[in-house]
Formats: structure tokens, C-alpha cells, sequence
């Protein structure tokens, strides 16, 4: 048998030798335990060179088409860490497109990066055109930072402004585009141009939880350099049966990926057809493989949304606003398509009442909040959680996000104004911390 991380986990399962080595559970928690191992000398370290691991690793970087791409137990966050570490060693200024996860704010603070923020109309993409100003204005910067897709699955355009940036590096937070490699021609970021790219592979793929990729597409650095990078921040007991299931995806995408993402797009495009009809289709363009509804003409909330998609089974990603978004995965039945059609039809979507007048809706940009202090003074300031009714002209201590989405609304050091308050209450987060 051809050695793999799975076979080699196998063959220390099946040796029944008595194990006085971690984990604790010694594999007597359920059936799939026993393959949650450690280090074993077989298979190797995930932060080091091993034949094994990195035979998979080259496997993912030939499927996406990059340099070189190294895998993470720890999730897109931990991809993140590493690849601004890896950009900026040093520190830096890094102009951000202010749709970012959280995450992206702390690992900013860690890594003593400066953000430049670039605002976009909200829950949307940042233009290559205000990207080229932000250039224009901070041209000490050391790389651009863009989240695409986002929740919504809206897209930046990575190809023009990949072009703009010419030998500025753009960075790219695709945690929820794993998949796009799978359903059509330079989709990707990599196959836009992007240096390197995050991807999420668990959120798409058949990827246990916390499996991600750093996909890295610039001549300037090693496999050795990135994965030193990623130890700096990354636990030293990575997930062993997390590290099997990439390698079988891997195996599945080579196998029978595409062929699975053909089909799932059917469906997807059924269901998107239906919505359509019955005028709850959101109008906002979107990756070919995510679902948006759109019940803002209707008389509804989002707890009535909840109840209303889970009497028919159906677990929806996430509610906002009257927004309903679904990730779909080729791993979804038969059965469950089907229920997502009946939620849709025309005879159950009646149960909503139509307002005689739709609402007009206008584009929302993110305008940045009033700057306090920098990431490091709040962050390290006394602090204290209020209700967010009582937070007006208050300095956050912390990014105010939901998650999901983990859309930092407010970023730590800045002043919370009307507007502000507004979309923290909107997205139902009732107590935030602030400066005392």
C-alpha cells in the first residue's frame, strides 16, 4: 500500500500497542478516536519537513496551482497569522479592505502592522479604483489585504487590482472560496493573480473542522519560512485526524471533485431559479455556488425567518437584515435540495405577507468610525461590558463582531457614533466592551 498519512495512522491503529503517549483519551472515546493521534515518528510534524505531510501539501499546491501551500489544523485563522507574519516580519503599514474577520484585526496587533483601511459599500467589495488611490496615498505600503469572497459571497475583482498593485503583493482572505477551484476557470485567487490566499478548506470541503490551506504564489519565499511562520502561532498538537481528512479530499477532488460540483451547481441554480420567481432572490451579484435570499420585501424578522426555514429542516448559515444565506457543498442530499425547494415554492413563501410598497434600497458604505487610539492602547486599556444601548461616544476595547460572520464592525480604539450603534444592535449583539 502507498504510504499516506492515513496508512500510516492505520497501521499504528491496527498494531495495538498500549499507548502511554498523548492524547488522553488513548482512544477509547468513540470509534474515531483511535485515529486521533500525536507525533508519531512515522508520519512527522506538521512545522517540519517529513516526506509524508509535504507529498500531500505538494498534491494541494499542484490542484491550486501554486508555489507551494502548506496546511493548518488551526484553522483560517492560524493561514492569516502565517501569512502576514511572512509579509511582514517587520511590521508595516497594509492597506485593508475594511471587511475583514476579526481575526485579521488581532493578527494585525500581534504583527505591529499599521492598517490603511480602504472603506466598500457594506457587506461588499472595496474597487480596484479606491485601491489604486490608497496606493497613491500610502505608497510605503507593503502589501493590500482583500477579503474575497466575503459572507455574502460577493467577489473583489483580484485580477485588476492585482494588475494595479503590480509588485505589491495582495493578500486574500478566501476563506469561504476553497471551492471556486472546482467550479470554473480563474475563480480562484491564485488564478487571479493573488501572492498568497487563505483558504478555509472546511467551510466548502469534506474537511474536518479547523483544515484550511495557506496557499502561497510569490518567489520570495520557502516552504521551511512559511511553516516557521505558522509555528509561531499555531498549536504544537495539531489534529491528526483533521490532517487525514485534507489528504482524502485531496484524493476526492483528483477522483470525482469536479464531476460532485457539477451537479451540486444544478441544483443550486434550480433552487436560484425558483427564489427568483417567487422575489426572493437577492439581486446583489454572487459566487456561483452561494445562496442569498432576500426577504426585506416582506413582512418578517429574522428570528420569524429562523423558525420559518427550520420547520421545513433546513439549518441556514446565517439571518441578517431579512438576508438568508446558505452554503451549500456537494455533500448535500437529495433529500436535503428537496426541502429547500418546498421551503421556496410559491405556496409556502405566500405565508408572508408582501408590503403594497417594496422598499428602496440604497447602497450603504461603511464610512470609518472617529479613531480614539491605536489597536495596542485599547487593547491594553482598562476596560469594562456595557449594553450596547448605553455604548454612544464609548471607545471599543475589542473588534464588535458577530460570528458568524465575524465582520468587525467596530475596531478596537475607535469612537461608537449613531451610525455605529446602529449596525451592532441590527446584528442582534446586545453587550460590547469598551475603554472604562
Amino acid at each position: 500500500m502507498k504510504r499516506s498519512i492515513s496508512c500510516e495512522v492505520s497501521k499504528f491503529v491496527r498494531s495495538g500497542r498500549s499507548v502511554f503517549c498523548l492524547p488522553g483519551h488513548k482512544g477509547s472515546i468513540g470509534r474515531f478516536s483511535r485515529f486521533d493521534v500525536t507525533e508519531l515518528p512515522e508520519v512527522g510534524d506538521l512545522y517540519r519537513s517529513n516526506s509524508l505531510i509535504e507529498r500531500s501539501e505538494r498534491m494541494a499546491s499542484n490542484i491550486y496551482g501554486s508555489k507551494f501551500t502548506i496546511f493548518s489544523t488551526g484553522g483560517n485563522t492560524l493561514c492569516i497569522q502565517a501569512m502576514l507574519r511572512l509579509f511582514f516580519p517587520n511590521g508595516g503599514k497594509l492597506i485593508v479592505c475594511r471587511n475583514v474577520h476579526r481575526s485579521v484585526v488581532y493578527a494585525m496587533f500581534l504583527l505591529g502592522i499599521e492598517p490603511v483601511w480602504v472603506v466598500c459599500s457594506e457587506f461588499g467589495q472595496a474597487t480596484s479604483e479606491k485601491i489604486s488611490l490608497a496606493l497613491l496615498e500610502n505608497p510605503d505600503s507593503g502589501a493590500v489585504f482583500i477579503t474575497s469572497p466575503d459572507y455574502f459571497g460577493n467577489t473583489a475583482d483580484i485580477k485588476s487590482i492585482s494588475k494595479i498593485c503590480g509588485n505589491i503583493p495582495v493578500l486574500v482572505d478566501n476563506a469561504h472560496g476553497s471551492h471556486l477551484k472546482l467550479i470554473g476557470k480563474n475563480l480562484h485567487p491564485i488564478d487571479q493573480g493573488a501572492s498568497a490566499c487563505a483558504d478555509s478548506a472546511h467551510k466548502t470541503l469534506p474537511i474536518l473542522t479547523g483544515g484550511a490551506f495557506l496557499h502561497v504564489n510569490s518567489e520570495n519565499f520557502t516552504v521551511s519560512q512559511a511553516k516557521s511562520a505558522m509555528e509561531l502561532f499555531g498549536s504544537t498538537s495539531p489534529s491528526f485526524l483533521t490532517l487525514i481528512s485534507i489528504e482524502k479530499c485531496l484524493n476526492w477532488i483528483k477522483s470525482k471533485g469536479k464531476s460532485k460540483f457539477n451537479y451540486m451547481l444544478k441544483e443550486v441554480n434550480a433552487v436560484k431559479t425558483l427564489a427568483k420567481r417567487n422575489g426572493v432572490l437577492s439581486s446583489a451579484p454572487c459566487e456561483p455556488a452561494r445562496i442569498v435570499l432576500d426577504f426585506s420585501n416582506f413582512v418578517c424578522d429574522d428570528e420569524i425567518l429562523l423558525d420559518y426555514f427550520r420547520k421545513f429542516k433546513i439549518e441556514p448559515e446565517f439571518i441578517i437584515n431579512k438576508v438568508v444565506v446558505l452554503i451549500p457543498s456537494a455533500f448535500n442530499s437529495g433529500r436535503d435540495w428537496k426541502r429547500l425547494r418546498i421551503s421556496l415554492s410559491q405556496k409556502n413563501i405566500s405565508c408572508f405577507k408582501n408590503l403594497q410598497n417594496k422598499r428602496s434600497k440604497t447602497e450603504n458604505f461603511m464610512a470609518l468610525p472617529e479613531k480614539f487610539c491605536s489597536f495596542k492602547e485599547a487593547l491594553f486599556a482598562e476596560r469594562e461590558e456595557i449594553f450596547t444601548q448605553e455604548s454612544l461616544g464609548r471607545i471599543s476595547a475589542i473588534p464588535v463582531s458577530k460570528c458568524p460572520p465575524g465582520l468587525a464592525l467596530v475596531m478596537p480604539g475607535e469612537k461608537i457614533g449613531i451610525h455605529e450603534r446602529q449596525k451592532i444592535v441590527s446584528c442582534g449583539i446586545s453587550r460590547i466592551v469598551v475603554l472604562k
